[in-house]
Formats: structure tokens, C-alpha cells, sequence
């Protein structure tokens, strides 16, 4: 083969091997199997009538009965609320005196939305750890809030996030086998795929032969994917390419000055 036809071959190979972090990413990601979550997760048998179980059950799942304060203010609630900073001043006075009135629309609207997805708010600072029985009026115009006890709460969040083992499928019982398998001993846990049954469940309250398990996460893992070792060789492959395209071009210059200079005057 000619040296400039060698060249030429050299820098073509070079520039085709220039995308080889793409290249090399894309057939990882499609020859890999799917992606791992980035939680790991554990099993925790609990009790209700246990004083510090009944707190883990609420700070871990009472967000889905119940309402903190500071998520009612512009800051937090991100155009959920019609009116958060007055609906707040509302729900804090009720909390100071036990109701609390509307005075506009939009903070009626407001405190229906709450009452509608909420059975409970519970204060912060001085007040953190108290929760209330959200009550509204016909009118939404008055709110009352009622003191309750943290096993009231503790009991009512379990009735609503509580799954039972047999009503899982026959996958789902699978996936929670492994979480509750890997979460004694010296297992740390288990880590289920992204795509895997229940993962999406997660956290959750399981009831498995009579006995409750707080499955929750234990750990975080940072996962740069498979596709991340695969850019990281071709970008190793990129860099012989670059190089594959100065030694053609510096080829291609020597043959041409070469050929130049044999030329006759």
C-alpha cells in the first residue's frame, strides 16, 4: 500500500475511533442487565406497643397521614397551596387555641386541600412532636386542631401503609424474602434492582407470619452505571485514535514534501 494511502487509512481509522466513550457506553448500557437501585435496604421487626417503635413508625411513614408545618409556606410548598404563608399563620393559631378562621378564599382552599389529603399536622420547633386532628367547618372557613397522642397517630399511619405478605404476588414475596433474609447477621442489607417487584413500594411496612417489619433504607450506594467503565475505556481508545490521526497526517505531510522535493525543476 502507497505511504499516503496508508496515511489517509490511518487518520479515516483515527477520526471513526474519535466517539468511542459513546460508542462504547451505549452497547454497555445495552448488553448490561437493568440498573440496581441506589438504596440499600433492611428489615426491622417492630412493635406498636413499644414507645420508641411507635416514634420510628411516625418519623419514617407518618408523612403519609400527616402534615408538617413548615411544609405549608412559600418556601416549601412549591405552588401547592394557593395562599401557604397566611393558610400557615391559620393552622398555627389553631394549634395556639384550638381553631383557627379564613378570612380569604384562597386560604379556604387551602385548608380543604390539607383536610382532603391529611388526617393530621403536627408543629415544629417548640412545638415539634405534637400532632393534631386536622377539623374543618362546612364552610372550610374554620379549622379546629385537636391534640392526639403519638399512639393514635403511630396506629393510624400503620393501618395506612401497612402491606400484607399475602396479598403480594408471587415476585413481590420474592423481592421482600431477600430484604428480610439480607437484614440479620452480618448482611448489611439488600439492594434490589430498579425494575424488580415491590422496589417501587419501598420504603414499607410488611406483616409477614404475624410479625411486623419496617423495611427501610440502610445504606446509599453511588453507581456510575455500566456504561461509566465503558466511556472510561473508550476514552482510552479516543486517545489512540487522536494519535492514529497525527501519525497519518504526519505521513501524509512527509510523503508530500518528499514527493515535492523529487520533483524535477
Amino acid at each position: 500500500m502507497r505511504p499516503r494511502r496508508a496515511a489517509l487509512l490511518l487518520v479515516l481509522i483515527g477520526v471513526l475511533a474519535l466517539p468511542a466513550p459513546c460508542y462504547f457506553g451505549w452497547a454497555a448500557q445495552a448488553a448490561s442487565p437493568p440498573p440496581k437501585s441506589p438504596q440499600v435496604y433492611a428489615a426491622t421487626p417492630v412493635d406498636p406497643a413499644d414507645a420508641d417503635d411507635r416514634q420510628q413508625i411516625v418519623y419514617t411513614y407518618g408523612h403519609e397521614v400527616a402534615l408538617s408545618l413548615h411544609q405549608v409556606s412559600a418556601a416549601y410548598s412549591a405552588g401547592k397551596y394557593r395562599a401557604p404563608d397566611r393558610t400557615r399563620a391559620v393552622l398555627e393559631t389553631a394549634m395556639e387555641t384550638g381553631t383557627g378562621n379564613a378570612t380569604d378564599p384562597d386560604v379556604e382552599a387551602d385548608l380543604r386541600a390539607i383536610h382532603d389529603d391529611y388526617r393530621y399536622v403536627h408543629g415544629t420547633e417548640e412545638r415539634r412532636g405534637e400532632y393534631y386532628r386536622i377539623g374543618l367547618g362546612p364552610a372550610a372557613d374554620r379549622v379546629t386542631l385537636e391534640p392526639v397522642s403519638l399512639v393514635r397517630v403511630a396506629n393510624v399511619t400503620l393501618e395506612a401503609v401497612t402491606v400484607r405478605y399475602a396479598s403480594l404476588t408471587d415476585d413481590e414475596r420474592r423481592t421482600v424474602d431477600r430484604i428480610l433474609d439480607r437484614s440479620s447477621g452480618d448482611s448489611m442489607g439488600y439492594r434490589p434492582r430498579a425494575d424488580e417487584p415491590f422496589e417501587d413500594q419501598l420504603p414499607a411496612v410488611v406483616v409477614r407470619n404475624g410479625t411486623l417489619y419496617s423495611i427501610d433504607v440502610a445504606g446509599h450506594v453511588d453507581d456510575f452505571g455500566p456504561g461509566f467503565g465503558a466511556a472510561l475505556l473508550g476514552l482510552v481508545v479516543t486517545g489512540v485514535g487522536v494519535l492514529l490521526i497525527l501519525v497519518g497526517l504526519g505521513i501524509f505531510g512527509y510523503t508530500w514534501v518528499r514527493h515535492d522535493r523529487k520533483e524535477p525543476e
